[in-house]
């Protein structure tokens, strides 16, 4: 059973329609498609949030290591969620439609980096925001100095 079909943006142009509402240039940006790929009822108003919500979560935590080029040098030991907050903005929402999700990681460092998601309508309505602080845990790769003789 495959819980939502995801598909990422390749690439974030500041001004795009998508992102012009609020999000600065500060921080680091990744922006997917995503919906159910199983139907809920769309009158189900409850079950859309929850829908949303679990979508909300996948590869949330990730952004701040992809985007502050942690986990590119390093191995990453662990990397949990330590809170995941969402406001919806209005209903109905419907997860069985195409959502844009557009997250920023404006700050990582000390083992923790923040995140802070828009989720948007295919009609670029913004149905809901998220954020989540994520602890991440690497082992830094060895550097090979050589010491310069004294001599």
């Amino acid at each position: 059973l495959e819980p939502a079909e995801v598909w990422l943006v390749p690439s974030f142009r500041k001004g795009n329609n998508w992102t012009s509402e609020g999000i600065s240039g500060r921080g680091r940006h990744q922006a997917y498609w995503t919906r159910n790929i199983d139907r809920f009822p769309e009158d189900d108003v409850i079950l859309q949030q929850c829908a949303i919500t679990y979508l909300s979560d996948w590869g949330f935590a990730g952004v701040s290591l992809k985007q502050h080029s942690i986990g590119t040098e390093n191995k990453v030991k662990q990397l949990s969620s330590l809170d995941h907050a969402i406001w919806f903005h209005s209903t109905p929402v419907n997860a069985n439609e195409w959502l844009l999700y557009s997250v920023v990681s404006p700050r990582a460092e000390g083992n923790r980096g923040i995140n802070v998601g828009r989720i948007f309508t295919e009609d670029g309505r913004h149905i809901a925001t998220t954020t989540q602080e994520a602890l991440m845990r690497v082992t830094r790769k060895k550097v090979n100095r050589r010491r310069a003789s004294k001599l």
